[in-house]
């Protein structure tokens, strides 16, 4: 019988798949990226709160309070970043590109806490840079719009990821995922055009499908600290980020994204030997 907390690990990553799916699905039509990514974090928010009281742990200092602004803007710009790729790129091409947020953590973990990478773990990252370049050209990183803001979400999630793990001393996962909404809720209105009608009509839009990405999205969150808290680190981390390959088929397939199929594929098979590599080494 599998360990219950195989099966949260199995169940975050599906959540993470269907936040994905859903969100492009739903965005893929010049929707307002920028306002449902605010109505995103403002409904987590709430949510997170209603939470917090059954796990309230702070541990208020000024390198924490630093830590957790940092975390809070790090979020906003992920947030951003995110929708705006879920808006302009093909899921199945941006789901292979978003595992390289693996590289940067190994990467940024090293500069800030000294954390040396292993031979297989450096054969992992080239491993994932050789499946970007199959699915990627230099062209296609400075030309597409949806490629670059799919760079630019990866690169944020894991500085999120980073501040995630410099947090945890100070707050519990409930309150760091409550300060991650913070500046989010303040700062995308300031950055938008009209926002006083914006926000009006992505309320006056919100229908079931609109809600799936939000629903995923705070239950997937939950659902992985949750999995973390009670099994394996590296297995939780490779089974979540594994499912992968579920947003690449259902992008080809249920979307209809069939250009370089033959590419994304072998990118995405090779990005999951890398995840392997890094995960169960």
């Amino acid at each position: 019988m599998f360990p219950f907390w195989l099966l949260i690990a199995v169940a975050a990553g599906f959540s993470s798949n269907l936040f994905n799916f859903s969100s492009r699905h739903y965005l893929r039509k010049k929707k307002d990226s920028t306002a449902f990514a605010w109505l995103l974090e403002l409904v987590r928010t709430i949510i997170y709160l209603c939470i917090l009281p059954f796990a309230f742990h702070f541990v208020i200092t000024p390198y924490s309070l630093l830590i957790f602004f940092l975390l809070s803007l790090s979020e906003t710009l992920s947030v951003y970043f995110t929708m705006k790729m879920h808006e302009h790129s093909h899921l199945s091409l941006s789901t292979i590109i978003s595992r390289t947020r693996l590289i940067w953590v190994a990467l940024i973990s090293f500069l800030f806490f000294g954390e040396k990478l292993s031979t297989i773990e450096y054969a992992a990252i080239a491993l994932l840079l050789v499946g970007l370049m199959i699915i990627t050209s230099p062209k296609k990183i400075t030309g597409d719009k949806g490629v670059k803001y799919a760079h630019f979400a990866t690169f944020f999630a894991a500085l999120d990821i980073i501040f995630l793990k410099a947090a945890a001393p100070y707050t519990s996962a409930t309150g760091a995922a409550m300060i991650m909404g913070i500046l989010s809720i303040i700062l995308l209105p300031m950055f938008m055009r009209n926002r006083k009608e914006r926000i009006k009509k992505v309320f006056q839009t919100l229908h079931f499908r609109s809600g799936i990405p939000i629903i995923a999205n705070t239950s997937g969150s939950l659902l992985l600290a949750w999995a973390l808290s009670l099994g394996v680190t590296s297995i939780v981390t490779g089974i979540y980020q594994g499912m992968m390959v579920f947003s690449v088929l259902g992008g080809i397939i249920l979307l209809k994204e069939h250009k370089d199929t033959k590419k994304k594929l072998l990118g995405c098979a090779i990005a999951l030997v890398a995840i392997i590599l890094l995960t169960f080494k």
